[in-house]
């Protein structure tokens, strides 16, 4: 049974890691894309700024609305991914984990069934005759 909980053990740390990276990446992915977008929306009102017009307020104001949608958009995109690629791996690694102690124990149990029991052999029955005769 200890080879059983070293391969578990083993595919569960493969599993975390797996599965944190992952995350992580994906995090990493969505703050980069979030900081590029705030950057942009700052460039906007930088230029707002400098050209004020109600014409250009009133169109930097409708894209900052665009974009900020799309920055929700993508982030739900990104988590999605990350809770569809999570959930792939960790259903892989139980079904694995659920294959490979139905090989172990199907071997283990196959090694350990005893012996059908067989008919005394001919060298012991005549052994046990000379114990006899022996003894007499």
């Amino acid at each position: 049974m200890t080879i059983i909980t070293i391969i578990t053990i083993i595919i569960i740390i493969i599993t975390i890691t797996i599965t944190t990276t992952t995350i992580t990446i994906m995090t990493i992915i969505t703050i980069i894309i979030i900081i590029i977008i705030i950057i942009i929306i700052i460039i906007i009102i930088i230029i707002i700024i400098i050209t004020t017009t109600t014409t250009t307020i009133t169109i930097t104001i409708i894209i900052i609305i665009i974009i900020i949608i799309i920055i929700i958009i993508i982030i739900i995109i990104i988590k999605i991914i990350t809770i569809i690629i999570t959930t792939t791996i960790t259903i892989t690694i139980i079904i694995n984990i659920i294959v490979i102690i139905i090989i172990i124990t199907s071997s283990l149990s196959s090694s350990l069934t005893p012996p059908p029991p067989t008919s005394p052999s001919p060298s012991s029955s005549s052994a046990a005759a000379a114990e006899a005769s022996s003894s007499s």
